[in-house]
């Protein structure tokens, strides 16, 4: 609970100081982040293939570990699975984070229109 309670104070802390940004210094950390999210993005093809050379391998670890039991070929064919994984869970775990900081950027662009377009009227 603790976590949960410290995450939301982090990000309660984090909107806060993009709230503390000039519109210029908004406008160029979401390009930052932008960038950043579509680097996540490139080979997208070689992400695809990985994670498919991991299932396949994952499906015959399990295809050997059903049929012989747990022996070292089936737990090698699971390794082989599991560390093209990390890769795959690293590139996702990023591109949700910088998608998040996109998202964030926005909603502060949002916002200070709002409050220019309530000054003017």
């Amino acid at each position: 609970m603790q976590d949960i309670v410290r995450s939301v104070a982090k990000v309660k802390t984090w909107i806060r100081l993009l709230s503390q940004l000039t519109d210029e210094e908004l406008a160029m950390y979401g390009m930052i982040a932008k960038d950043q999210h579509n680097v996540e993005f490139e080979h997208l093809g070689a992400q695809i293939l990985v994670g498919l050379f991991a299932f396949l391998f994952l499906a015959v670890g399990m295809y050997e570990m059903f049929q012989n039991g747990i022996t070292g070929l089936a737990a090698l064919y699971a390794l082989i699975a599991v560390i093209p994984s990390f890769w795959l869970l690293k590139k996702f775990r990023t591109r949700r984070f910088w998608n998040k900081h996109c998202s964030a950027v926005a909603q502060e662009q949002i916002r200070r229109t709002t409050i220019a377009d309530g000054k003017t009227d």
